[in-house]
């Protein structure tokens, strides 16, 4: 019986240690430094763009909170200007009821969006490549100054992203696979896309052109059907955009008034064409390689030699450059460098490419090193304040001043404050003035000086920028900060 038992008790352990190690084997399998690393790049570039969240509010974004969110439930549907980025607005609406009024609940579906094209292009570059390449591009794309910025902002430009990374998925498998459905899928994000902004037109006419050209190379398709393919998707396109934006043609006095409002905010707005074209081309360098020429340099050889030599993405990347060429040459007009931001995922995977192939041969070593080279690149952008370059004209010193003036003029009704400074400040500070419950906060005088503030009675307070008011015996300075300063009359 004693042997029995012991025969017994070393089965049950033997069953037990064996079952031990496949678990152990499954977590080592589950957490593979390759996982671990992955994880780790993403919520790193997520902490990055957390980091930003908090920053003052810019124009545009307030803009949009202005005009679009602080109104009733309709509000948001109107457009009558090229700032309502229709998903954002409504998801910003929506941030807002739930999370309370200030700019990290605005920012929040940005961030969201953010994380999911941190996995989307995880996902495309691993479909084209490998998990190599597909953790190298997320790498990249985490640590991507633009990307940075715009998915800790409440503009409609991470989404934007998000629909070109999943129009490119939807455009893949119908290459794969030409059928109704996959059709059907390629208009209805390419709608998604149109209803978020207006100059998705860029992504959407780059992709026709890559399946149009891809269907003649397959051989497969004669040429009646690939074009009734793509006649077919620029319909449904058109059909389901309209029904999506059904409630904002009705509510805007009709579909001209937002295609007026449409080309008002983009053409011709930062420059006129063709005079415009160098510095359209100066901008755009900047605002992607953060004013780095040297890596400018760099990545356009890569790019090139993408074109020369790389089968998978060349087509891709030529259709996306005669799509921005086409567009702007048919319609004579500059448009604003942000607006191609849609780009940067199909620059970011070729990069990744090459320099994973050459940098990363050894087995693994790339897992450990990408996490920490993130952090070290952080740490760099943020101490030489490469991110916040992205705000133009913005400083916490907008938060010192809304906060010096809660002390100055806490009686709304006998206080008035004046502002006389950039009209693109003006938004921010109205923005800060309508969340905050301060006196009304209003623009003063044409130009930045002195002469245009005629006397003033008693009650009102004027922010300028720093020694804009030139100092006479009438005003008395009262707060001095980085960039602004507050005066008020003597006789208050």
């Amino acid at each position: 019986a004693g042997g029995s038992i012991s025969k017994i008790f070393v089965r049950n352990y033997t069953n037990m240690k064996l079952i031990l190690f496949r678990k152990i084997k499954n977590i080592s399998f589950i957490l593979s430094f390759h996982k671990i690393s992955l994880v780790l790049i993403i919520v790193f570039g997520l902490l990055a763009r957390a980091y930003k969240m908090p920053m003052v509010i810019s124009y545009d974004e307030a803009a949009t909170y202005l005009d679009y969110c602080d109104g009733g439930f309709t509000s948001f549907l109107k457009i009558w200007n090229v700032n309502n980025h229709l998903v954002n607005t409504l998801l910003m609406k929506v941030s807002i009821e739930i999370f309370g009024n200030d700019v990290i609940a605005l920012r929040l579906p940005s961030f969201i969006f953010g994380f999911t094209n941190h996995l989307l292009i995880y996902y495309i570059s691993k479909k084209l490549y490998e998990k190599k390449i597909a953790l190298f591009s997320t790498f990249l794309y985490s640590c991507t100054p633009l990307l940075i910025h715009y998915e800790s902002q409440a503009r409609g430009y991470s989404i934007k992203v998000t629909f070109t990374l999943l129009l490119f998925i939807a455009c893949f498998h119908f290459l794969q696979k030409p059928n109704k459905t996959y059709l059907v899928l390629v208009s209805f994000v390419s709608s998604l896309g149109f209803l978020t902004i207006f100059s998705f037109i860029f992504p959407f006419f780059g992709f026709l052109i890559w399946i149009t050209y891809d269907l003649f190379k397959q051989k497969r398709f004669k040429r009646k059907i690939i074009f009734k393919n793509i006649f077919q998707i620029v319909i449904y396109t058109k059909i389901i955009s309209v029904f999506f934006y059904t409630p904002s043609i009705i509510l805007s006095n009709g579909i001209s008034s937002i295609l007026k409002a449409a080309k008002e905010g983009n053409v011709n707005v930062y420059g006129s064409f063709p005079d415009g074209i160098p510095t359209f081309f100066t901008n755009l360098i900047n605002i992607l390689f953060f004013n780095n020429n040297n890596l400018a340099i760099v990545v356009f050889c890569i790019l090139i030699y993408t074109v020369l030599k790389e089968e998978k993405l060349k087509y891709i990347l030529l259709s996306h450059f005669a799509s921005a060429i086409v567009i702007n040459v048919a319609a004579s007009a500059i448009f604003p460098s942000r607006v191609f931001i849609y780009i940067t995922p199909f620059i970011i995977i070729p990069t990744a490419v090459f320099i994973s192939n050459i940098l990363f041969t050894v087995k693994n070593f790339y897992f450990a090193t990408l996490p920490i080279l993130q952090m070290l690149i952080f740490f760099y952008f943020f101490q030489n304040n490469i991110v916040k370059k992205y705000h133009d004209n913005m400083s916490g010193d907008v938060i010192n001043v809304v906060n010096k003036l809660k002390k100055l003029a806490p009686n709304t009704s006998k206080s008035k404050i004046l502002l006389n400074a950039h009209p693109g400040i003006y938004k921010s500070f109205k923005y800060y003035q309508r969340t905050n419950n301060l006196t009304t906060i209003e623009m003063y005088g044409e130009k930045n000086n002195s002469n245009n503030i005629h006397p003033i009675d008693q009650n009102t307070y004027v922010v300028s920028y720093k020694n804009n008011i030139m100092k006479e015996n009438s005003f008395i300075k009262v707060f001095e900060g980085e960039f602004f300063e507050i005066h008020k009359s003597k006789n208050l």
